[in-house]
């Protein structure tokens, strides 16, 4: 049966009937449960670890200051539209295994030890990997804004009245959990910020900061 439905490439795609199906293409496993019903992110299983974003989309996104001080730099689509379910890349960052509450509370100590000790308060880049207890601090590579990287991505809610500004979204490797792509959830238009839902891990403990 898969023999009669491979594509070129190696891609395949097994309708299931009722507008649902399952795709293979270009290294990326979509399913569509939800037959008619657009999912938004049908995109279940993350590229190759060593996949990089394709040039024609970098050349698309720009880091730039938003205007608001709250949320400083973020990224925007130039030049022309970023389709849906484009690959973004991965989130640069240095490994820390220690909890949130733990940073956290060195950050609030009056002892010298953190860290990166050169900081005196907690990352506002931290990627939160495994519910908290394993971190990606993007702080240093989001300093280099000449190039995109999904470290310069700002926070939307998925639930509110920022859904709309939501369209970007992240899948974790499992055999890799320092791997997390990126994707847009929808066709991103020239001049919008793109963004996704940080979690709430990441606002606990400042949810007076949040965005």
């Amino acid at each position: 049966l898969l023999s009669s439905l491979l594509l070129p490439c190696f891609g395949w795609n097994l309708p299931l009937g009722g507008g649902r199906q399952v795709q293979f293409q270009d290294g990326i496993l979509r399913i569509n449960l939800n037959g008619g019903v657009d999912d938004t992110n049908v995109v279940s299983v993350p590229p190759p670890t060593d996949a990089t974003i394709d040039p024609s989309t970098l050349e698309c996104l720009q880091v730039r200051d938003t205007g608001n001080e709250l949320k400083g730099y973020g990224t925007f689509c130039i030049k022309k539209p970023i389709p849906k379910h484009t690959f973004l890349g991965f989130y640069e960052g240095i490994l820390i295994q220690r909890s949130l509450d733990e940073l956290m509370a060195a950050a609030s100590s009056e002892s010298t030890t953190s860290i990166n000790k050169s900081n005196d308060d907690v990352s506002d880049y931290l990627l939160h990997l495994d519910g908290g207890r394993t971190l990606l601090d993007g702080k240093e590579r989001a300093k280099d804004r000449s190039i995109f990287s999904p470290c310069h991505l700002n926070h939307a809610d998925a639930n509110n009245n920022q859904k709309e500004d939501n369209n970007c979204f992240r899948i974790q490797s499992k055999q890799d959990i320092t791997k997390v792509a990126f994707f847009t959830s929808r066709q991103i238009d020239i001049g919008e910020e793109l963004c996704f839902d940080y979690g709430s891990n990441y606002w606990r403990g400042r949810e007076e900061d949040k965005i």
